[in-house]
């Protein structure tokens, strides 16, 4: 995550869980980014995220500096992949 730091890029995470559920989960899972709660999901459905079994597919979108979406990364695992960001986000350096 520092080199994403350098890259002056941040990792935050969103979804319709409560804040308490999000604390559980960054304690389980040793994460370092903020997590924020978005109860009513107006986040989601500002995104377009898409819903399965009525909840959320985990996706993330990758936002340049500007507050344009540059790539949308859809998680079949639960998981994304931190060295494509990296790559991504030097690319958006110039």
């Amino acid at each position: 995550m520092s080199e994403l730091k350098t890259l002056n890029t941040a990792i935050v995470g969103i979804n319709t869980a409560s804040q308490d559920s999000h604390l559980k989960f960054a304690r389980k899972l040793n994460v370092n980014f903020p997590l924020l709660s978005d109860k009513k999901g107006l986040v989601t459905l500002a995104y377009g995220v898409k819903h399965l079994l009525g909840f959320p597919v985990r996706q993330t979108f990758f936002i340049d500096k500007n507050g344009i979406i540059v790539k949308v990364f859809k998680s079949h695992n639960n998981s994304f992949n931190l060295k494509e960001i990296i790559e991504l986000a030097d690319s958006q350096k110039n």
